[in-house]
């Protein structure tokens, strides 16, 4: 990226934001559980969160496209902020309902415009390898957020865990004013591609049913291995944890190294390989033996997740560039948040059914499936 103090300034926010409120999120059931919440209760709140990114993914990404990423980023910002002072006093479940409705509002919007500001400000060779550093920030503070959630949490209550987001949002939105960030692609973008209609080609439709299918095997797995780690393999707390972080351990720290991997190879063969190959990992797990197998596993959906993540960004930006960036990622993060939702709900099913095995291989098959549908198109030559 050419402006490396726009580059350091989006890392810093986008650290912040994302550690403070995967600190919430890590502890976000025994919360509402505190504040009376019982059975299907318990699940509303994350519902409203996830439908609230679903519904404002297009509205933020046209946003984007026609007021500029920056205005929307500050705005975002400032509404994380908002939200991070409404939990201090926040005193029941449904006031806490509005604030995740308001929160997946402004993740929409935040990731739409810090998207667009990367994609278009990027030269086109170096795609892929600034957002396998940029997602550094973001995989980083996922990781670190249930371990520092914690601490807190033990030291100061709840109470503790909602100053330190409030102050993390403080310190994004300071950076965010310091930078002048609302200025930042302020001018609609050309003109021929905001009035033209939005019509995506075959590459771009394979790039959104890819991560579909990649973000409901993500989703799927995320939710059951707990269940899995704790009542079929019967491991400990200490050694649940180890298997529970250790994807995003091994993400965080390859996604900058294999990110170069695209300078010398095709994206389509980057992220077919990655996706396949991360997809293919969840096929395993059943049949890990025991605690060394499992972590095994999972680092490497860590590992292949690396490598197919900075090329489908590249990929994406590709795509805003003839759609337009802001409507290209808006439709994008839309279909992303689907397959995000729809994974623990079909896996519900599959789990009821069929146990937790079945969850892992359908969530393989899927991702595999969508790796096909994506590539299909480009080897049949329709797609360059």
């Amino acid at each position: 990226m050419e402006n490396r103090k726009l580059f350091t300034a989006l890392f810093i926010i986008n650290f912040c934001i994302t550690l403070g409120y995967g600190v919430v999120d890590s502890f976000f059931s025994l919360y509402v559980f505190e504040l009376g919440a019982r059975g299907a209760l318990l699940g509303v709140p994350l519902a409203f969160y996830s439908v609230s990114k679903i519904f404002f993914s297009v509205p933020a990404g046209n946003a984007v496209s026609d007021s500029g990423a920056g205005r929307v980023l500050v705005l975002s910002v400032v509404c994380f902020c908002l939200v991070s002072c409404g939990y201090l006093f926040a005193g029941s479940v449904s006031a806490v309902v509005i604030l995740r409705i308001f929160q997946g509002a402004a993740c929409a919007a935040f990731r739409a415009s810090v998207l667009a500001v990367l994609g278009n400000n990027t030269r086109k060779t170096s795609f892929a390898s600034v957002s396998g550093t940029f997602d550094m920030s973001f995989y980083g503070a996922l990781g670190a957020g249930p371990l520092v959630g914690g601490a807190v949490r033990n030291s100061a209550g709840f109470d503790g865990v909602f100053i330190l987001l409030a102050v993390l949002c403080a310190v994004s939105l300071l950076i965010v004013l310091l930078t002048g960030a609302s200025g930042i692609n302020s001018k609609k973008e050309k003109e021929n591609i905001n009035t033209l209609p939005f019509r995506p080609g075959i590459r771009y439709i394979g790039l959104v049913s890819f991560i579909f299918c990649r973000a409901f095997g993500i989703s799927s797995c995320a939710a059951f291995l707990p269940l899995f780690i704790e009542h079929g393999m019967k491991l400990d707390s200490f050694r649940s944890g180890i298997v529970l972080c250790i994807s995003t351990v091994f993400m965080t720290f390859s996604l900058r190294p294999l990110s170069v991997l695209n300078r010398f190879f095709p994206l389509k063969n980057v992220i077919g390989f990655g996706g396949a190959a991360a997809s293919a990992m969840y096929l395993f797990i059943p049949f890990a033996s025991g605690f060394s197998g499992l972590v095994l596993v999972c680092a490497g959906v860590g590992f292949f997740g690396a490598l197919s993540q900075p090329a489908c960004t590249a990929a994406l930006f590709e795509e805003g560039g003839k759609l337009g960036m802001g409507r290209a990622i808006g439709v994008f993060n839309l279909i992303m948040n689907m397959g995000l939702a729809a994974g623990p709900l079909a896996g519900s099913l599959i789990y009821g059914a069929l146990g937790s095995g079945a969850v892992f291989f359908v969530s393989g098959a899927v991702g595999i499936g969508g790796t096909v549908i994506f590539l299909f198109p480009l080897r049949a030559g329709t797609v360059k």
